[in-house]
């Protein structure tokens, strides 16, 4: 078992979680993210961490964005910083109390631009929301249903996660049941899995027949190197969710609506809505996409979770 394996055991055991249960969330992050960092220290002590800053730095440097040499160093810490944190969040949200992470939701988070959202659910009109690998992202899907609620609102939230293990997904799957209890909405899990293409489909029209709020996150490479890339960065990537998206959007006539998070002052949670796509053909709509998640990216390049493996989006050499 090589060491990441054996410290995903340890931070997924019962005995952990049952030691962090008195803690409130914010602290239960912390303290998963001092275990992550030390963790992840010695990992890098045998000569890691030089290779981790190059292959950052150049990848940095295909989104237009210079990292000075002397600088690799620093900018790959705050890279490996924002991963550790997003890590600490994404399992604090699988396992921690539900009731005490809906407490927090309510204590902190910071909610912005949400009429787009609340103003779809009143006209139940579907909608697909998208996301990208930024901030403590795993928290995206019960913080829209956390939204609805403070306005009284409810409806149907289909979430598409990228080819899950069994593992990960019996986990998110009882996760977002349990925020179902304090939100109202109905929150359901869809595995996009690699050769289903046209099962998931079936499945997202379904629900945005049904008026349902489809999510997902667009900033993940799936189904191999023969897709058609997204013009991105002044260049092209295979970002084969933001085509799926602009053309499942154009063709039933529904809204793009772009969330994003991040953390707020203290480490608390921020979710920002952004201006809603909602005009434009499957073409329009990847353009108009890719501009909002280059936004995203440009504002923040440390905190985004896809950058150390951005040459795997690269399209194949012809």
């Amino acid at each position: 078992m090589d060491a990441s394996s054996q410290a995903l055991k340890m931070l997924t055991s019962p005995g952990l979680w049952e030691l962090l249960a008195p803690f409130e969330p914010p602290a239960a992050v912390r303290i998963v993210h001092s275990v992550l960092r030390e963790l992840s220290t010695a990992a890098f002590v045998v000569g890691g961490f030089e290779a981790l800053a190059d292959r950052l730095s150049h990848n940095a440097s295909v989104l237009g964005i210079t990292v000075p040499a002397s600088s690799k160093g620093r900018f790959a810490r705050r890279c490996l910083d924002a991963e550790l944190w997003r890590e600490a969040a994404s399992l604090v949200c699988l396992f921690a109390d539900a009731h005490a992470q809906v407490a927090w939701f309510h204590a902190t988070t910071r909610v912005r631009g949400g009429a787009a959202l609340t103003d779809a659910v009143r006209a139940g009109r579907p909608a697909v929301l998208i996301s990208a690998h930024l901030g403590p992202m795993t928290y995206y899907i019960p913080l829209v249903a956390f939204h609805l609620a403070k306005h009284e609102l409810a409806t149907e939230i289909v979430a598409v996660v990228n080819a899950p293990s069994a593992e990960h997904e019996r986990h998110t799957r009882a996760q977002l049941e349990r925020y179902a209890k304090f939100h109202g909405s109905k929150l359901s899990l869809v595995g996009k899995r690699e050769g289903d293409e046209a099962g998931l489909l079936k499945t997202l029209t379904e629900a945005l027949r049904r008026g349902a709020l489809v999510t997902m996150q667009v900033d993940v490479l799936s189904g191999g190197r023969s897709q058609t890339p997204v013009p991105i960065f002044g260049r092209e990537l295979l970002l084969p969710g933001v085509r799926g998206v602009a053309r499942l959007s154009a063709h039933y006539g529904v809204p793009v609506i772009p969330l994003r998070m991040s953390w707020a002052k203290g480490r608390s949670l921020a979710l920002t809505v952004d201006k809603p796509i909602d005009a434009g053909d499957t073409e329009q709509r990847v353009r108009a996409i890719a501009v909002v998640l280059e936004r995203w990216v440009l504002a923040a390049p440390a905190q985004w979770g896809m950058l150390g493996t951005l040459h795997r989006m690269l399209p194949a050499p012809t």
